[in-house]
Order: C-alpha cells, then sequence, then structure tokens
C-alpha cells in the first residue's frame, strides 16, 4: 500500500524506528517465512511490483521470484546463456539484460518465460568487463570496467551503434550508471569523483558535476526516483542528493552514530533511500521531502549486500551467506528468508 504522501511515510517511519529501538534495532517483527530455493552466491537484482530477478553466480544462472509471494517462478539458465560472474541486470519491457563480467558476454532473455533473445560477445560488441547496464530512449547502455567506455546498443536488435569514451566523459573508475527519463548518469570514483549526465539519444555530455560542487567523495553507487539523483560515497559519511534535471546539489544525507562510507548498492523507493554497505549494516532512511532529515527506522547484519526497492518491500541479496530477504519498507522487519 502506497504512502499518501512524504509525510505520511515520514510518520510511519518514526514509529517503526521507536518500534524497533531506533537504529540499533534491527529485529524482525513476527515469524519470518523460511523458503527454500537454490541460492548459490548472489550477486545483483532487478525487478518489478510482481516479479524479481536475482543473478546466481554460483550456478551461472538468473533466478525468478514472485514479489508478492516469495516463491520461485524459474530458474533461467544454461550453457548457451553465458551468464558467468553476472555483475549487472536491469529488466526492460519484455526482456532481462544480464551483464557477465566473466565471459565478457551481455545476455538478454524474455522477462515473460525466460527463453534466450541474444547474447552480445566480445570482441564484435568491444565488451570488456562489462559491469553496469541501464536503458533508455530505446537503447542500452553498457559500462566496460576495463575499457572506461560506455557502449551504445541497440534495444531492438541489440547492434553496437556508438561507444562513449575519452576524457570530455570523465568516465574514470565509473562504478554506477543510472537512466532518468531520457538521459545517462554516471558515478565517476576518479579522484573525488564527478557525476557525469549524457544524452540518451546522441550520447552527447550535457554536464559534468564536480565533487565540490555535487558534494561528492569518492562516488561509488546512485539511484533515482526520476526527480533527485542520490549518490553513494566510498567515503565522507553521506549521501549527497542532486536535483535529476539540472544536476544541482540539494543535501547531504547523514546519520547520527552510524557510517554511510563504502556503500555497495542503493535504491530508493516512496522517498526511502536503502544504503548496503560492505561488510557491515543495511540502512533505512526515510527522507523528509521539505527538511532532507533522515530518519533512522532499523538496521540488519548482511554480508556483502546488494538491495532494490519495489516500493512496498525491500530485497537484500546476502552474497556471504547466499540468502535473500525479504524486508518491509516501511517498519525494517524481515518477513522471509530465501536460501538454499
Amino acid at each position: 500500500m502506497r504512502p499518501t504522501n512524504a509525510r505520511a511515510l515520514l510518520a510511519t517511519a518514526m514509529l517503526a524506528a521507536g518500534a524497533l529501538g531506533g537504529f540499533g534495532g534491527g529485529s524482525s517483527v513476527g515469524a519470518v517465512a523460511q523458503l527454500k530455493v537454490s541460492v548459490s552466491v548472489p550477486s545483483v537484482l532487478a525487478g518489478n511490483s510482481r516479479h524479481l530477478w536475482l543473478a546466481n553466480t554460483g550456478t551461472s544462472s538468473v533466478l525468478e521470484f514472485s514479489t508478492p509471494s516469495g516463491s520461485e517462478v524459474r530458474n533461467v539458465g544454461g550453457a548457451n546463456y553465458l551468464m558467468d560472474d553476472s555483475d549487472a541486470i536491469v529488466a526492460s519491457g519484455a526482456g532481462v539484460w544480464v551483464a557477465n563480467a566473466s565471459s565478457n558476454t551481455v545476455t538478454e532473455f524474455s522477462s515473460a518465460d525466460g527463453h534466450l533473445i541474444r547474447v552480445l560477445r566480445a570482441p564484435t560488441h568491444r565488451l570488456e568487463v562489462p559491469v553496469a547496464i541501464a536503458i533508455a530512449e530505446r537503447h542500452v547502455f553498457v559500462l566496460n570496467k576495463a575499457g572506461t567506455r560506455i557502449l551504445v546498443l541497440s534495444e531492438s536488435t541489440g547492434k553496437l551503434v556508438k561507444v562513449l569514451g575519452g576524457p570530455r566523459y570523465h568516465f574514470i573508475h565509473t562504478a554506477g550508471m543510472v537512466s532518468v527519463r531520457d538521459d545517462i548518469w554516471t558515478a565517476n570514483g576518479g579522484g573525488k569523483g564527478t557525476l557525469t549526465e549524457i544524452s540518451a539519444s546522441t550520447g552527447r555530455v550535457l554536464r559534468v558535476v564536480a565533487a565540490g560542487k555535487g558534494r561528492l567523495s569518492t562516488p561509488v553507487a546512485i539511484t533515482t526516483d526520476g526527480t533527485y539523483l542520490w549518490v553513494g560515497n566510498r567515503a565522507g559519511n553521506h549521501l549527497s542528493e542532486l536535483s535529476a534535471a539540472s544536476g544541482r546539489f540539494v543535501r547531504t544525507l547523514r546519520i547520527r552514530d552510524a557510517s554511510l562510507d563504502a556503500v555497495t548498492s542503493i535504491s530508493v523507493a516512496n522517498r526511502v533511500v536503502w544504503v548496503a554497505r560492505t561488510g557491515s549494516r543495511t540502512l533505512v532512511i526515510g527522507v523528509n521531502s521539505r527538511t532532507g532529515r533522515p530518519v533512522r527506522c532499523a538496521t540488519h547484519k548482511f554480508g556483502f549486500p546488494a538491495v532494490f526497492s519495489d516500493g512496498r518491500h525491500i530485497w537484500v541479496v546476502d552474497r556471504t551467506e547466499s540468502r535473500l530477504s525479504e524486508v518491509v519498507a516501511l517498519n525494517g522487519a524481515v518477513v522471509r528468508v530465501i536460501s538454499s
């Protein structure tokens, strides 16, 4: 059920924080459902209000789940899918796209039944350790870790359209990429960091936000709700919030007595930003749209986590323990754990 406005969400989050003992809560409320599925070294996930796709690197496959029930729908994969060491996954319309770092491939399969649509390979598509993927304006954008380039592919045919790179793009240690309407934003971790906005239709650089302008401190993850960008940093102990339309700095978000360094993943829905940190805890932060003050709700222990929010629930990958947890967005309670 979607909150009617940001104030309602903030009030609910505050109540949840009190019920769970504030930031140091982390205990589940009620019974936790345990589902047995062959989860093996999960890495990244994507989804929508009905389906969730989880890259299962231990079996070189993708597990599809029903988000309402948490039940497994299918295990997508096979030798011809070439999904080895998948580092990024995104769902768009009829297709699910997966970037596979070890095999230097990008795989597209049907979101309806999992059948293989195509596998794009190096060197034909100039793939060099693909680690991030985004879709906008009927194009698929693939970030090459090794070549510090972004490949632009046709979403309908998979054909390589152009290669973006060079000094003006500032693709140095680029670690995150997100689509906002008809543009692409990248988080570049070189030096103190930059953000680059690119036109999805032309590939032209629209703006570069410098570290000082965006209050960046080695950005490593980025997410958006279409209006704002939230950037996770490796250092600085804060999140950076910027306007997605102009790149203008809005505010920094901090939590007293809690670190926001070493971010591995970040997701937002209904004005709640979820942040995953390496070897530590996953935090839920409710953001007041008028003041930007964070609200501490709950924390849970996850190993090298990644997060995805469908609005009502948060899905958290625990790579260390090979499990997937479902967390209620409004109160931080773990309600389902999926593991082998």
